[in-house]
């Protein structure tokens, strides 16, 4: 028994961020309706920041973290998609 999967298109392509690296403000714009939760994360998985939107692009202020890597988790319709941002 084979298992094929057809017709599966990746969120990952459709979710922008700019500018990334970011000093103080991050653009998030995200695909199709509904909630999306996102999370801002330490590079240890810690998480820093978080919100709900129903829009389709966020303005995050990212000016109070400290210089580094940080990873975005995106969650909509049951799927997380995960985004290194670099805060310089």
């Amino acid at each position: 028994m084979s298992l094929i999967i057809t017709g599966v298109e990746s969120v990952e392509s459709k979710i922008k961020l700019y500018p990334n690296p970011t000093t103080s403000q991050l653009t998030i714009e995200l695909p199709g309706s509904g909630a999306h939760v996102l999370q801002l994360l330490s590079h240890q998985g810690s998480i820093l920041q978080s919100r709900e939107t129903k829009t389709q692009r966020v303005e995050w202020d990212v000016d109070g973290l400290a210089p580094g890597l940080y990873i975005l988790r995106v969650e909509h319709h049951g799927k997380t998609e995960h985004y290194k941002v670099i805060k310089r």
